[in-house]
């Protein structure tokens, strides 16, 4: 089977966040998301990030959307858990992005744990 596209997921444990770092922690995160795609030809079309403390579960949520397809981090801090997604439709291997981010995230934060590390092939085709 052909594929056209790459989806790679990372689930992290131990990313336990004070409510007090979470902004910072937030703009760290995505500044590894936007940095990552120096490695590439890739471009950032748009970028969000939202710092979620009061009206629900305390995290944040992040997304960079990309000329070949999008990465995502979403957190919930106060249990320590972080998803991370990379999709790339391209020439691009989203692994170097992924393996840029993961690096990152363990520097920085040495008690974190990647737990799932998925490699998914998209737009299967015959």
């Amino acid at each position: 089977m052909n594929h056209k596209g790459t989806h790679i997921f990372l689930d992290f444990v131990n990313f336990n966040v004070t409510r007090e770092d979470l902004d910072e922690t937030c703009k760290y995160v995505f500044s590894l998301m936007e940095d990552s795609l120096t490695y590439t030809s890739m471009k950032n079309k748009h970028g969000k990030m939202v710092v979620l403390k009061d009206d629900t579960e305390e995290g944040f949520t992040s997304v960079i959307l990309l000329d070949e397809s999008h990465i995502t981090a979403h957190s919930y801090t106060k249990i320590g858990l972080l998803a991370l997604d990379v999709f790339t439709c391209g020439k691009t291997n989203p692994k170097v992005i992924s393996d840029f981010i993961k690096c990152g995230l363990e520097n920085k934060y040495p008690n974190i744990k990647c737990i799932n590390h998925q490699i998914n092939k998209r737009f299967l085709y015959e």
